[in-house]
């Protein structure tokens, strides 16, 4: 079976990632989340908008045209380096981030 990754198909099946950490934020707030040591690749997943800033706060203004707003809704980030991530929901949601220490979700053939 050939699963897509990275825009080119892959044999093999998805596997599990070494950590998953599931969280429900409030409106407007804000969570710190520690990267396990040895993680190379964080995929995400929320029940509605939340906002991403790797080692320093997520903060959202009206208007942020000199750079530094948050990513919003990231599926796959690259954790390599950043000790944690900021998570900011602009609505009360879940948010579910795994961390994959060879770099990818899915398997090597």
């Amino acid at each position: 079976m050939k699963f897509m990754a990275l825009g080119a198909w892959v044999d093999g099946v998805p596997t599990f990632s070494e950590a998953t950490m599931v969280f429900k934020l409030a409106q407007g707030e804000r969570r710190s989340v520690a990267v396990p040591k040895g993680a190379k690749t964080a995929t995400f997943k929320g029940t509605d908008d939340f906002w991403v800033r790797a080692n320093e706060d997520a903060e959202l203004r009206d208007s942020m045209p000199e750079g530094g707003a948050p990513d919003l809704n990231p599926e796959r980030k690259n954790v390599e380096g950043v000790r944690r991530l900021s998570v900011l929901a602009e609505r009360a949601c879940r948010v579910v981030v795994s961390f994959y220490k060879d770099g990818a979700p899915t398997a090597r053939p």
